[in-house]
């Protein structure tokens, strides 16, 4: 199972406009339904819209540095730079979820 979740994790995190869209289709659910009309837990509700705010976090040292040596590397290593940013963002999506 956590392979298919870390799977679909690295969809989302690919495509460049998912993330925005996973926050927009959260705040619409959130503020237009009701909890009965959308049969989602709580606590599921809640782990997402966390799993959402880390990965927007911009605390993280790691990635601070990763961004700003980017515009200073050639092209190649700067998509390796973005690939690694995305992987930073799994490994505290991971943490997230490991707790469902």
């Amino acid at each position: 199972m956590s392979d298919d979740l870390v799977e679909k994790l690295k969809q989302i995190m690919s495509n460049p406009g998912a993330m925005d869209m996973v926050s927009s289709l959260l705040n619409s659910n959130s503020q237009s339904e009701s909890k009965s009309e959308t049969g989602l837990d709580d606590n599921f509700e809640t782990t997402v819209k966390n799993a959402v705010s880390s990965l927007n976090y911009a605390g993280d040292n790691r990635i601070n540095l990763l961004s700003a040596l980017k515009p200073y590397m050639r092209q190649s290593r700067a998509d390796n730079i973005d690939k690694a940013i995305k992987m930073l963002k799994l490994t505290k999506l991971s943490s997230v979820f490991k707790d469902l």
